[in-house]
């Protein structure tokens, strides 16, 4: 057994991940709040607009549930058992600054170049440096995502330049 997996007198607990759990907890509790305001029609059978919600906060709550569990034991991750690797704040802000940039300009190029564009620099935040790689796998996985949302679900998303052809 090893000594991060002992918790017992003397370890403390994670208060960062207190924080991380409770606010999974709040987010999954929130979910709830929601998904019961969703009108249900009486056609539904057992499964309406709720479910999916539902689905999602028992995750989230189960999740926060667990982490916090680990948390107060002091459990720490396997990779870093003493809890002490310095963050990388340069790759934290290239994974944000594509966040950001996406909402900035999915209105002008579309959500296919804008995914793909968020996907290449969460790639380069964590590491990737195959630009055209990480680029056509973007582009896959938007239009894939593009046309689930706008006709399996049928959702209107901003296209783009692609305009008329999907």
């Amino acid at each position: 057994m090893t000594e991060a997996s002992r918790a017992g007198p003397g370890t403390h607990p994670s208060w960062g991940r207190l924080i991380l759990s409770a606010g999974l907890v709040g987010l999954g509790l929130f979910y709830v709040v929601e998904a019961l305001a969703i009108r249900v029609l009486p056609t539904y059978s057992r499964v309406g607009p709720r479910f999916f919600p539902y689905m999602v906060a028992a995750g989230l709550i189960g999740l926060g549930a667990v982490l916090a569990w680990r948390a107060w034991r002091g459990l720490d991750s396997d990779a870093d058992p003493a809890g002490d690797a310095p963050m990388d704040r340069r790759n934290m802000a290239i994974v944000l600054g594509g966040l950001v940039l996406q909402s900035l300009v999915i209105e002008h190029i579309g959500f296919v170049l804008a995914a793909a564009l968020t996907f290449v620099t969460t790639a380069a935040g964590f590491g990737s440096r195959r630009w055209l790689l990480n680029a056509a796998v973007g582009v896959v996985l938007a239009l894939v995502s593009y046309e689930g949302f706008t006709r399996g679900l049928g959702l209107s998303l901003p296209a783009g330049p692609f305009e008329g052809l999907f």
